[in-house]
């Protein structure tokens, strides 16, 4: 590295700055900046290229390797706007930018994904390494306003800012203060079993809530006292969401069970529950277990 006094480099821009475009590239050195706080040392040789100029270096990597860097340098004012690349070990580029003021020649600089620091002329001080460019398939926080993006992580999406949620749709507490809503203040008594039929044998693969639909006809069925329940019957157990309050029904039965049943085989059928006193009459007819569907529920 060519070591200069720190007024040289604004002299020597200045003085370039000043004079008519020339047609032959003009060296006017090689000088050396640190990305604080990291650690990086960025080191470019300056070139003239007309009204701008060029420059040609390396990254340092903190002494881990070296990545190739060039870019461009704008005189703007009392400063200088610095742009420049640098082609990591691994194939992706860094982008960097520069301003470096020419009464102190240093300056501030950011990257690419919002990383910032102190330009530091001739800096040497202990850091951490530059961190890595970010995904080119990620946005990060850094990349967005800090004031409407709060939080960590990363997002492979954003929307535009004309973007307008469109308000005719409900929200989740607009949709739950409409859906319908029912209790009992005491559930109904679980049906008894004072008849049933002959069953089925089925056997599910795997487990899950069970909705059986089943051909019946019962005619003139009578309890003691009250009206017959009619139900769909599962393992031995009554389904309570198949229940018919007739002593006369013809077609299909249909009930879900309440909880989760098991992978295996089970027996479909039918029962009747009087709520007072045995069955005094009545038939089944036209009951054909062929006729039986089970579903398992996902």
């Amino acid at each position: 590295m060519t070591k200069r006094p720190t007024y040289w480099f604004a002299a020597a821009v200045i003085a370039l700055a000043s004079l008519a475009v020339s047609a032959n590239a003009q060296s006017i050195g090689t000088f050396s900046w640190q990305t604080q706080p990291y650690c990086n040392v960025v080191t470019v040789q300056v070139i003239q290229q007309g009204p701008l100029y060029q420059l040609v270096g390396s990254d340092n990597l903190c002494g881990a390797g070296t990545a190739p860097i060039t870019g461009t340098a704008v005189p703007a004012g009392g400063s200088v706007v610095f742009g420049m690349t640098a082609a990591l070990p691994n194939g992706r580029a860094a982008h960097l930018s520069a301003t470096v003021s020419l009464a102190t020649i240093s300056g501030t600089w950011s990257d690419g994904d919002g990383n910032t620091g102190a330009f530091a002329f001739n800096g040497g001080a202990a850091g951490a390494p530059r961190p890595a460019p970010a995904s080119t398939t990620a946005i990060t926080v850094n990349q967005l306003s800090p004031t409407v993006y709060a939080g960590t992580g990363a997002a492979t999406t954003v929307a535009r800012s004309d973007h307008d949620h469109d308000t005719r749709y409900y929200t989740k507490a607009e949709s739950d203060a409409l859906r319908p809503a029912a209790t009992f203040s005491a559930p109904p008594p679980a049906p008894t079993i004072d008849a049933s039929g002959s069953s089925k044998t089925v056997t599910t693969t795997r487990a899950g809530q069970v909705q059986i639909q089943l051909s019946l006809a019962f005619s003139g069925v009578t309890c003691a006292a009250g009206t017959p329940g009619l139900y769909l019957q599962l393992d031995g157990a009554p389904l309570p969401s198949s229940a018919i309050f007739s002593g006369n029904f013809s077609g299909y039965l249909i009930g879900t069970t309440a909880g989760v049943i098991p992978p295996g085989v089970h027996d479909v059928g039918w029962s009747i529950d009087c709520p007072n006193g045995p069955v005094t009459g009545g038939a089944v007819t036209n009951f054909s277990l062929n006729q039986a569907t089970v579903i398992v529920l996902p």
